[in-house]
């Protein structure tokens, strides 16, 4: 019903992923927005909302808080009790909000490394301590190492945990007792857990998905727990941003940061194409998802059989894929300069997520298919030159 291979030109539409192409010629394959036509019911809404409504402050409506109550039970076994939700413009403004409104200056901040870039720069940013537990990495895997998780915690008298789930970039989803585990120790030392979960649609594999906020009360009290519509619907640039705070302690301090610097009201638009997508744009996800599923088992194939040098992680969520490129001999910004100069590519420089991500690179595969046939065609005579040199 929904045509994912048709050609979208975004060169000339102010698009931050695709800026420089016209004189790089660099397949922009980085940052995460979706190269497809936005959901037909969305593009509606807004229609109608530029129409014939005036484009004022806006309230939550209860047509809105029902429609992420119904998103959430429906396809997360979620119920969010009504008072807890807080909407922002991003998740990483509400991960900036909560450490600013329940930590201090001084106060160590855990994550898990390599991890999403923006935890750490919000972290030094607001003169936290950046406390680290690199995950494990064996056979092409991921695990948490929890062992240090805790000696971390207790040794940095840690106050808060930013957890990325589903992870990004390495692709793993948490188990239900990987996430009871973390939680335990998060309760026990009282460390406030900042669950960033806006890739949790996007389940690729049988695995799935915990909110964390499922586990018990205790954990869901003890937990600011970061969603948005805009990895799903590819709707970023629309800034917005649906978090629970079941807490209520926790959810005054959030917003007297929120107050203090006058971010009040919502994004009149982006309200209603969330609740668009929520009530009437499943059908364009579901589809969306399985042509993902799809790009996904063509790179792997692809790789395996003309790039064997270059390993793929195994992609149980997101649609960025994380390669480990160790056996090239290459890293860090060398990496990055092989793969934008010989190979015409624009991937996410593992280096970024953290040193342990050196040898990597996170490619986003949410494109048209004919743009990744030309992208692993130009990887991989970029490799047969390198190897034969």
């Amino acid at each position: 019903m929904y045509d994912f291979d048709a050609s979208i030109t975004r060169t000339a539409r102010d698009s931050v992923k695709w800026e420089a192409y016209t004189t790089t010629r660099e397949i922009p394959l980085w940052v995460a927005d979706m190269d497809f036509m936005s959901a037909p019911v969305i593009q509606e809404a807004l229609i109608s909302c530029v129409s014939s409504d005036v484009l004022g402050y806006a309230n939550l409506s209860k047509d809105y808080r029902d429609a992420l109550k119904d998103w959430f039970e429906r396809y997360h076994n979620y119920s969010p009790s009504p008072q807890s939700l807080v909407v922002v413009d991003g998740v990483v403004q509400g991960i900036a909000v909560a450490l600013e409104a329940l930590t201090q200056e001084g106060d160590a901040v855990l994550i898990q490394t390599p991890v999403y870039h923006p935890f750490a720069k919000t972290i030094t940013g607001l003169k936290r301590q950046l406390v680290t537990n690199p995950l494990h990495y064996e056979n092409q895997r991921y695990t948490m190492d929890l062992c240090h998780f805790e000696e971390a915690i207790i040794h940095n008298q840690v106050r808060a945990f930013i957890l990325c789930s589903p992870h990004n970039p390495v692709g793993r989803v948490w188990t239900k007792d990987e996430l009871l585990a973390l939680s335990a120790i998060c309760l026990k030392h009282n460390v406030i857990i900042i669950a960033d979960e806006i890739h949790h649609d996007f389940i690729m594999g049988n695995q799935a998905h915990t909110v964390l906020s499922t586990l018990s009360p205790e954990i869901a009290q003890q937990t600011i727990l970061c969603t948005a519509p805009s990895k799903s619907f590819n709707l970023a640039g629309l800034k917005i941003a649906n978090l629970f705070i079941e807490n209520p302690q926790y959810r005054a301090r959030f917003k007297n940061v929120l107050q203090r610097y006058h971010i009040s009201g919502s994004n009149t638009l982006a309200l209603k194409a969330c609740e668009a997508a929520y009530t009437q744009g499943r059908p364009w996800f579901d589809e969306l998802l399985a042509y993902l599923k799809s790009n996904i088992r063509y790179v792997e194939e692809y790789l395996a059989l003309h790039c064997p040098q270059i390993q793929v992680i195994p992609t149980e969520a997101t649609y960025l894929m994380w390669l480990d490129f160790s056996q090239l001999d290459l890293s860090g910004e060398g990496l990055d300069l092989w793969l934008r100069q010989e190979a015409k590519l624009w991937l996410n420089n593992g280096i970024i997520f953290g040193e342990d991500g050196k040898n990597f690179g996170r490619m986003n595969i949410a494109t048209q298919r004919s743009t990744l046939e030309l992208a692993m065609t130009q990887l991989s005579e970029a490799l047969r030159r390198r190897l034969h040199d």
